[in-house]
């Protein structure tokens, strides 16, 4: 599918077996894609074609489009009537998608490390900012530390404090 193993002439006895290898590859592109897009790849010659069409279609210049969706998705989800498990599952549904979608070069280790420091600390926010307002108190506590926690012993507290007011709803 690279191109890097171009078609040998039909003369060539290694044709038969690169036409195989070929046609397999395109098997498997068509069977991955959906039936709506295969009409525009089926009758392409080789699996290269059918691969060049599809990153013209799809390729990295998409790629800013759909990190742009999925960050507006983000910052729009709210845990509204969700467990604090499922909207904390929704987010980190999310979050992966969107870091499959990073394609940043970094210029040394400490850039790395920074960007994901910093990356966390603001999927920390969205994650409290999105909370129910009845999670006000462990918000503000969370908050007002001096500290701020990882998101998942944030999320543990808040899911704590989500089980406590379960339990004392029920003894009331």
């Amino acid at each position: 599918i690279t191109g890097d193993k171009p078609a040998p002439i039909k003369s060539d006895p290694q044709w038969a077996t690169w036409a195989l290898e070929d046609s397999q590859v395109k098997v498997w592109i068509i069977s991955s894609v959906s039936s709506d897009i295969q009409p525009l790849i089926l009758r392409k010659p080789t699996s290269f074609d059918m691969w060049t069409v599809l990153a013209k279609m799809y390729g990295r210049n998409k790629r800013h489009l759909r990190t742009y969706q999925i960050k507006r998705s983000i910052y729009s989800l709210t845990q509204g009537d969700l467990s604090v498990a499922a909207f904390y599952a929704a987010l980190k549904t999310k979050w992966e998608e969107l870091d499959y979608h990073v394609t940043d070069e970094w210029k040394c280790g400490s850039d790395h490390s920074l960007y994901w420091e910093k990356e966390w600390m603001d999927r920390t926010f969205l994650f409290l900012g999105g909370l129910r307002d009845e999670f006000e108190s462990i918000r503000s506590q969370i908050l007002n530390g001096d500290e701020i926690p990882g998101i998942e012993e944030v999320y543990a507290r808040v899911e704590s404090e989500e089980q406590r007011r379960q339990v004392m709803h029920l003894d009331t």
